[in-house]
């Protein structure tokens, strides 16, 4: 199984993963889920990099898993902002 090295920066914060891509994929869902309310910028790119800060969150996948985070931000992510605040 592929392997992929993670730096996450949470509020100062800094620590490096490595771990399966499987559970890069666990913990960024979950990291958009905390986030929500203080993420206002998400960037998708190509490569292997993923770092999480509290204002922004680069995530990196292939095209077919982009599209699949793209659909869970906005079902899950942007419907929190309009739940939350609407």
């Amino acid at each position: 199984m592929a392997r992929l090295e993670t730096k996450v920066d949470l509020i100062g914060l800094q620590s490096n993963i490595k771990t399966d891509m499987v559970d890069v994929r666990s913990k960024i869902a979950k990291d958009l889920l905390d986030l929500r309310c203080d993420t206002d910028v998400i960037q998708t790119r190509i490569g292997t990099e993923v770092d999480i800060l509290p204002r922004r969150i680069e995530v990196t996948y292939t095209s077919y898993e982009r599209r699949l985070l793209e659909v869970f931000i906005l079902v899950f992510f942007y419907r929190g902002y309009i739940l939350d605040y609407g």
